[in-house]
């Protein structure tokens, strides 16, 4: 059974709409689709092409893809945790 489906973070959750298929609702904000590109035993890979940004949903936090630095890191309110 899947348990990832919804990750809720302190300023909104990411939400499994279909397969392959996510969302994120924000505090005050339009929501922003995404599709899976990846899973593995420790996070899933979401891309939104609408802002050509990638995250990672972890067990306690989301991480987005900062292109300078290559590599995943946390923003102000991404703790969270599957729900």
């Amino acid at each position: 059974m899947d348990t990832w489906t919804t990750f809720a973070y302190t300023k909104g959750t990411f939400q499994r709409i279909g397969t392959g298929i996510w969302k994120e609702e924000r505090d005050n904000d339009s929501p922003f689709d995404f599709i899976e590109v990846a899973r593995t035993a420790d996070y899933i890979e979401l891309y939104g092409a609408d802002r050509n940004i990638k995250v990672r949903l972890y067990s306690d936090a989301a991480k987005w893809y900062h292109s300078p630095s290559h590599a995943y890191i946390t923003w102000d309110g991404s703790n969270g945790s599957w729900v």
